[in-house]
């Protein structure tokens, strides 16, 4: 496993997240702070970033949020579905060029909504 090489500039912005399934829809939506994006083979595929919101259960957790299996991540960042996966721990990048956490790391999974807008409830 290596580090992740992050490959845009909207490093630092800040993202909504509103959970839509797995996990995800017992928790109220929450912001995280772009720590970058990464490419595997050579297209975007998504992005990690830090929830930093202390009234939240998930303050302090790392967030790596994905495509699908298939697709390029929109690389606007307009409101998008994407899969997401969140640990405390730093997430490195796998053999396959994927975004991972220890696997000692207890991590929570689901899908949300991604963007740079909140999301009206």
């Amino acid at each position: 496993m290596g580090r992740p090489q992050f490959v845009s500039s909207l490093a630092g912005e800040l993202l909504y997240v509103t959970p839509v399934s797995g996990w995800m829809p017992a928790l109220a939506s929450f912001s995280m702070r772009v720590l970058g994006f990464w490419k595997c083979p050579g297209e975007l595929r998504g992005g990690v970033g830090l929830v930093r919101q202390p009234e939240h259960p998930l303050d302090g957790f790392h967030a790596v949020f994905t495509t699908r299996e298939l697709g390029e991540l929109d690389s606007a960042i307009n409101l998008e579905c994407y899969h997401l996966e969140l640990a405390r721990a730093r997430p490195t990048l796998s053999e396959r060029r994927f975004l991972v956490f220890p696997a000692d790391s207890a991590a929570v999974q689901g899908f949300g909504i991604v963007g740079r807008r909140r999301i009206a409830a």
